[in-house]
């Protein structure tokens, strides 16, 4: 496709997102297969809520020729579930707009993603901030109004 009449830029105008714990929302998610192992995997994607439009993925081995290696992705995936409040995952499309805390690190090409070297230990529940304690007026129990003639105003 002639792409001339466009203008394409090279270069972003956002920083790129720096490691560290964000919120972050599932927004999606892919199967994705590769290798002679029998690897298949679910590759989420994430928004991160707390700053800029930035996105991150993590993968889940569901398959391999290695048990181990399922075991650790079925693992990792429970523990997002469980992060996000859900004690029985049965779809990933459960998971779709869930709050999830997590820590962003950067891959050896330098694209962000969430940590895989901690086992899932990285998901937290996202702490929701208490609500607003509402304030009662001060009320008397009297019928009797409160004399103010004595105040200087």
């Amino acid at each position: 496709m002639d792409l001339s009449n466009y203008e394409i830029s090279s270069a972003s105008n956002e920083e790129a997102i720096k490691p560290g714990r964000y919120t972050l929302e599932y927004v999606s998610d892919e199967m994705i297969e590769g290798g002679t192992n029998g690897w298949v995997a679910l590759k989420a994607t994430f928004k991160v809520k707390t700053e800029g439009n930035y996105f991150v993925s993590a993968t889940f081995a569901l398959e391999h020729n290695n048990p181990k290696v399922v075991e650790i992705g079925l693992d990792k995936l429970a523990k997002l579930a469980r992060a996000c409040g859900l004690d029985n995952l049965k779809n990933s499309d459960e998971l779709v707009g869930k709050l999830v805390s997590a820590e962003v690190v950067l891959n050896k090409n330098g694209y962000p993603e969430v940590n895989g070297e901690d086992y899932g230990k990285t998901y937290q529940p996202v702490k929701q901030e208490a609500a607003p304690k509402k304030v009662e007026a001060n009320t008397s129990d009297s019928d009797e109004e409160e004399d103010t003639s004595d105040i200087p105003f």
